[in-house]
């Protein structure tokens, strides 16, 4: 038999010249020749000449009295998107039927393959007859039986094996992880279904569970109509209750879901997904609604109420052109606690987002508004919405300008917070920059910008960090900036590695005083000081506050690279502020005329380490404010990996210091190529010591089934006060979905 790859050039070569057409239902012979010549010949005044079957082989021969035709050696039958392969093949002319011997294979249109020892056929392939069958699908599963019968597009295999796991390489007749013995099974290639009767689900070839009727679609659907899911569960405020998802496939373009669930606590729950996907955008829809008495806080006098609850959630994007775009994000939910109980968010604050964006050469301009709902525990504080937030930035040709690049950016803000402050404000900044580097390696990096600020203000509040109030409603800022950053990587080979030095230094001239108390402080409340940020012109988040007046900034970039097998590197920096007159909160690291030392040193040897560590000392390296380290220790077989952070505040108002000290560890053991163990825990190690949340999960894992049980707990109050221990169970089973218990609270 010729292996696969030599099939297209016997096609060509039977097409071309050793070709023999046969006209369906009977066969129309030009002449019969020994040996692989053929003449290629059509039924005069054929209809059917779209249905001729091609058959080549080594060795033709023609019995006139037993009024058959055999072929022998390599032979092909194909007929329209079939194929029939075998050592011997029979045409018997007075009844119609092809009997064919010797390694037979079976292609339909499909890519399903079915292989045989025996096979009888008619000449249009659409009856069949084979003994000891197997089945090789499109996706690679496969089904045996000891035999089976095909009527057109539908195919029966009498006392099958249905798996599609790999069988072991090193024993083939060992069970696959997981099988299917049913007493028939029916494969309709038409409706693309597989039916299963008398079925018994067979894991490590003992048997689970039997069921005398099922069915599911074929490989070739990637996907169609059906239930996705149907789980009972437990839940503390819901009770016990059994969750159903349907599926509608709707057109190649849309589907969507609907989901039913009754809580025995609660009552019954609606809710469903759509998608849609155009030639320009793409949308989608979800929601639920429920009746329920849940809430956030307590109330014994209203415990018993039920209401009716709900939220909804959409996402869309459009092309409105080839530069402008749109699209949107909405999520609300009927009160703060609904979506977390009934599993269909974990955000703490929902968002809600529309906006219009434009693209252009060198530029960009995006138009949006913005509203959230803040679904916390214990918040009480109101939250902003942007009505709107216009943003735009444009750049001009590199070296065009003076040797260097032009930019101008900028913003259009209005915030309304309710009950709150309202602030607007128009920005806009100008600069340029250019990068030099010398013939001896100086790098030197040159920026010159001015930002303008306009704000209105209603309703003024307290600065958040000061907790000082201005009376002014509007304020202007002009802020001119110089600066210049240079540094000189030198390069030194150690043996089989390669060590770097590059010192850094930086100068920024500005004018002092541009935060002034009339200015409200929206976007730059949270200010940190740290080896990313160390460098930049302003250090602040945002604009409403500027790093004014000039400085001086130092450091030093080293590293240790092992010819790309590991590395170590180290960088180390301060800041020395010239005008002593700007404000930086107490917490920065900024307070001071030195800067606290920031740093960061990364470790990585090999594959087996990876340590990252970065610091912020004080100047007189007296105390540290923050402390962070991530780690990872181990082969991929097993490991322990981490984070340890450290971080002190100050209050601004009353000087009061907090501090977060907390260490999540965890762990993984590959017991196997298929099993694995994981355990992780998270403490805060001081005010006070205690084990704040910990898990554990075990797996298996191969190419055709997965199981994982997961138990944690947690001791925080998050949201809706879900501490406590939860259990998850999930198993998956190629071709016939996810199996997973919710989480048991």
């Amino acid at each position: 038999m010729p292996s696969p790859s030599r099939r297209p050039q016997i096609h060509l070569a039977s097409l071309g010249l050793v070709s023999l057409a046969i006209a369906c239902p009977s066969i129309a012979w030009g002449q019969i020749f020994t040996g692989s010549a053929a003449h290629k010949t059509v039924a005069p005044g054929s209809d059917r000449a779209d249905k001729n079957v091609v058959l080549t082989a080594d060795t033709l021969t023609e019995d006139d009295v037993n009024n058959t035709v055999s072929a022998t050696g390599h032979v092909e039958l194909v007929q329209g998107g079939s194929m029939l392969l075998a050592e011997r093949v029979i045409w018997n002319r007075a009844t119609d039927i092809v009997t064919a011997t010797g390694d037979v294979k079976l292609v339909n249109d499909t890519g399903d393959i079915y292989f045989g020892d025996y096979m009888e056929v008619t000449s249009d392939m659409r009856q069949a007859f084979m003994t000891n069958v197997s089945e090789l699908m499109s996706d690679n599963s496969r089904m045996v039986g000891r035999q089976a019968s095909k009527d057109g597009d539908v195919m029966i295999i009498n006392r099958s094996i249905y798996s599609p796991c790999e069988l072991c390489k090193d024993d083939p007749t060992q069970p696959p992880t997981w099988q299917i013995k049913a007493v028939k099974v029916i494969h309709d290639t038409d409706a693309k279904r597989i039916y299963y009767h008398d079925a018994t689900l067979m894991i490590e070839d003992v048997p689970i569970a039997w069921t005398p009727y099922f069915s599911t679609y074929d490989p070739s659907v990637k996907r169609a109509d059906g239930f996705l899911e149907i789980l009972p569960g437990y839940k503390s405020q819901l009770g016990e209750f059994v969750k159903s998802s349907y599926y509608f496939d709707i057109a190649p373009d849309m589907d969507a879901v609907l989901d039913g669930a009754y809580y025995n606590r609660q009552g019954p729950l609606l809710g469903g997904q759509f998608r849609e996907r155009f030639d320009t955008g793409q949308l989608q829809l979800s929601g639920s609604i429920a009746e329920s008495d849940i809430r956030q806080y307590a109330n014994p006098t209203n415990q018993d109420i039920k209401t009716v609850r709900g939220n909804l959630f959409a996402t869309g994007e459009y092309d409105l052109s080839d530069e402008w775009r749109a699209g949107f994000q909405y999520a609300r939910s009927v009160d703060n606690i609904y979506v977390l109980k009934y599993g269909y968010s974990s955000l703490q604050v929902l968002p809600t987002h529309a906006y219009v964006e434009g693209f252009y050469d060198r530029g960009y301009i995006n138009a949006s508004i913005y509203s959230f709902q803040d679904l916390r525990a214990y918040i009480d504080q109101a939250q902003p919405h942007a009505l709107p937030y216009v943003t735009y930035s444009f750049f001009g040709d590199p070296g065009e300008t003076l040797g260097g690049r032009w930019a101008e950016s900028g913003s259009l803000l209005n915030i309304q917070t309710y009950p709150g402050e309202d602030v607007e404000r128009l920005a806009n900044n100008i600069a340029w920059s250019s990068k030099i580097v010398s013939d001896s390696g100086l790098v030197t990096v040159l920026n010159a910008s001015a930002e303008t600020d306009y704000y209105w203000t209603q309703n003024i509040q307290p600065d958040p960090i000061t907790d000082k109030t201005t009376a002014k409603t509007s304020a202007g800022r002009f802020f001119p900036q110089a600066y210049a950053v240079t540094s000189y990587p030198i390069a030194q080979e150690v043996g089989y590695a390669q060590w770097v030095v590059e010192p850094l230094a930086s100068v920024v001239v500005a004018p002092s005083n541009a935060n002034n108390a009339a200015i409200p402080n929206q976007d730059s409340q949270d200010i940190q000081l740290n080896a990313a940020n160390l460098f930049a012109p302003n250090r602040f988040p945002g604009i409403d506050r500027i790093d004014d007046g000039s400085r001086v900034t130092y450091g030093v970039r080293t590293g240790l690279y092992n010819l790309g097998t590991g590395y170590t590197t180290l960088f180390l920096g301060q800041s020395y502020q010239i005008t002593n007159d700007t404000f930086y909160p107490l917490s920065s690291g900024l307070s001071s005329r030195f800067s606290d030392l920031v740093g960061q040193i990364d470790i990585s040897p090999g594959k087996l380490v990876d340590i990252d560590y970065d610091f912020d000392w004080s100047n007189n390296l007296s105390s540290d404010r923050v402390q962070e380290v991530n780690f990872r220790v181990g082969p991929d077989q097993y490991g322990v990996s981490g984070t340890y952070i450290f971080a002190g505040q100050v209050n601004e108002v009353n000087f009061t210091a907090t501090e977060r000290n907390e260490l999540n560890v965890g762990g993984y053991y590959k017991f196997s190529d298929h099993w694995s163990v994981n355990a992780s825990t998270t403490a805060e190690l001081t005010h006070p010591r205690a084990v704040l949340r910990y898990a554990l999960s075990a797996g298996y894992n191969d190419d055709c089934s997965s199981f994982t049980i997961n138990v944690s707990h947690d001791q925080t109050l998050p949201v809706g006060g879900t501490s406590g221990t939860a259990v998850f169970i999930q198993f998956y089973l190629k071709n016939l979905g996810i199996f997973s218990t919710p989480s048991i609270h």
